[in-house]
């Protein structure tokens, strides 16, 4: 350890006679580095008298790598340009990311602790979100793009992605769903569609749409001739 960090550690004790929780890095014998908990008093004799200082030492090493991770996933999700949302395991909202906030309106106030289905929009039926539960409720991940609606009533498409999240015996605790607007792509692509199938002075539809829609018909009749 550096030697400001044991003058600190002799500081508490002299100020309250121990040092609780006093992190600090060590050297261990194969010359790595690894962080310790110290706790620590004075050793009196009968009388009262000082004989030194007694501790004991705890590797904290894995402890602390694992709170390492968390602030780097933590800043991973604040920062990260796609929505985010978690769940528990009946689909109540334990968390958002400021993406989310800022792409749907909704604050974290207003989600946290409420259905995940708020940002629903009901152009995909019972049937479609039956499917989605089911596939999670299974322990698969589900992918699809949804039409959501944001809270000043705006449509908006999401690339979505919902992964079930398990515990060591197995069971779903958590579900977390990511998703991108992707609304420009979407609309640009319903544009080239329009543009293909359309005359471009009448906006009547052409001839590609025509044979298109033909073909549509005639497999539908054969298949229900």
């Amino acid at each position: 350890a550096q030697p400001e960090l044991w003058l600190e550690l002799v500081e508490q004790i002299e100020k309250t006679g121990a040092a609780k929780g006093f992190e600090t890095p060590l050297k261990h014998k194969d010359g790595s580095i690894i962080w310790g908990s110290i706790n620590s008093h004075y050793y009196r004799d009968a009388r009262g008298n000082i004989l030194g200082v007694e501790g004991m030492v705890r590797d904290m090493s894995q402890h602390r790598e694992a709170e390492l991770q968390m602030k780097k996933m933590s800043s991973a999700l604040e920062q990260s340009a796609d929505m985010v949302m978690i769940t528990d395991s009946r689909g109540v909202v334990e968390y958002i990311n400021p993406a989310f906030e800022n792409i749907t309106g909704y604050s974290f106030d207003e989600i946290v602790g409420g259905p995940s289905n708020i940002v629903q929009s009901g152009k995909q039926g019972y049937g479609f979100y039956r499917n989605l539960w089911q596939t999670v409720l299974a322990g698969d991940v589900f992918r699809d793009v949804l039409v959501n609606r944001k809270k000043n009533g705006e449509l908006y498409y999401e690339e979505k992605t919902i992964t079930p999240i398990k515990n060591a015996q197995g069971q779903i605790i958590n579900f977390v769903a990511t998703g991108r607007d992707i609304t420009s792509r979407m609309e640009n692509e319903e544009r080239l569609s329009f543009m293909a199938h359309h005359d471009a002075l009448t906006e009547l539809p052409n001839r590609i749409l025509f044979m298109d829609r033909l073909s549509q018909s005639l497999a539908h009749a054969r298949r229900y001739a």
